[in-house]
Parts: C-alpha cells; structure tokens; sequence
C-alpha cells in the first residue's frame, strides 16, 4: 500500500506532520479530517514510488509470459498451394502460435475444399442450462486423397472463407501459387489481451522508476 506525507493543522492552528499508509490521497484526506486535522499538502513517499514502479513492472513481466504461453496453444493451419500441369498440389501445415509446425501433409491433384462442422451440447447442473458449441475444420480433396486441419473453435480466417479462397483458385487457376491461413481466435484473442495489458504496466513500471531515480 502506497505511503503519504503530509502537513495540515489542528482546530488549534498548531502545524502537524506526518506519514500515512493508505490507498490513495483522497483517503489520508478522509483519515485526517476523522482526527480534525485540516490538510495542507499531500506527497507520495518515494519508496512508495519506487516498489509500486517494480511491482508493475513485475506484474507486467508476468502478463507478457502469459501472452507467449496462450499464444503457444494457439493451433493454427497454413496451405501453400502450387500449380502443376493438371491442378494443384498443396501442403497443409498444422502449427502453434502461427509459427511452430507441429506436422506437415502433402496432397497432390487439389481440385475442391470444403467446411466440415462439427456441433456439441452441453449442460451446466447448477444453472440448469444447455449450450451448443460449434468446431470446424478444413477438408481439401484430391485425386487420390483428401486432407483436414485440426477441429478449431472460432477460427480466423474461418473456414468457409478459407474453403471459398481454394476453391476460387482452383477453379481459376491462374496463380502459379498462393496460400491461406487460420488460427484459432479464443486462446490468440486472449493472448493479445494479455500482452497489451503488459506491456502497458511494464511501461508504466519503467516511467515510476526513472522519475523517482530523476527525482
């Protein structure tokens, strides 16, 4: 808890100073008028300033390593396309956190994608409630074999875009190659969360510490 020093008077007019744990100015305020005692001037300690600056900076570090550890669950897809003589061959890579690539798939002869869903319900006891939850997944057919992404809640890009891209391509086929993408939004969305909100505290951290050592 932040420490204050501060000045004032008594009914008296006899000066009076001193210092208060509190949780901000307005409360040392409210604390001396409770004791009858008129406040002049209110300034925070400076090791207050100073474990306040290190604790956000804590905090901060701890958020951001948050970030990378929702980021590293994040499965994500990528499908490089090339274009053969006759259709497509492609290569499906399943990854984590866009850039880990867990396992690689290979499909030659592309010639359609589709969207598969696939639905579950499920029922809280306590509140006596049903919910359905939706997954999708990306399926690429070709001449002899087809391949699909992982199950993925919420994807971004989603599915149905990412099957209208292929597809576009594969009818077109005019692009000597392309590629598409998707990651999972919930753990990628949070993770993103988590680092903003870091790096903001760890800023704020750093800006305490150097206006206290300036100080």
């Amino acid at each position: 808890m932040p420490s204050y020093q501060w000045t004032g008077r008594t009914s008296a007019g006899d000066a009076l100073s001193g210092s208060l744990e509190a949780p901000s100015k307005d409360d040392v305020v409210v604390a001396l008028r409770a004791r009858n005692i008129v406040v002049n001037t209110i300034t925070e300690g400076m090791g207050s300033t100073r474990r306040g600056g290190a604790g956000r900076i804590a905090v901060g570090l701890l958020l951001l390593g948050g970030a990378v550890l929702m980021a590293l669950i994040a499965k994500g897809t990528r499908i490089h396309c090339t274009r053969t003589a006759a259709a497509y061959d492609c290569t499906m890579e399943t990854n984590m956190a866009g850039f880990r690539v867990l396992y690689a798939e290979d499909i030659r002869g592309a010639r359609s994608a589709t969207d598969e869903t696939r639905t579950s319900d499920s029922y809280d006891s306590k509140t006596r409630t049903r919910s359905t939850s939706e997954r999708h997944r990306l399926v690429i057919t070709g001449e002899k074999s087809t391949v699909a992404s992982e199950w993925m809640a919420h994807p971004m890009a989603s599915c149905d875009w990412a099957a209208g891209t292929l597809n576009e391509n594969f009818a077109k086929r005019q692009a000597a190659s392309f590629e598409t993408w998707q990651v999972e939004t919930p753990p990628a969305a949070v993770a993103l969360v988590l680092a903003i909100v870091g790096v903001l505290l760890f800023l704020s951290g750093v800006r305490r510490l150097a206006a206290n050592a300036s100080a």
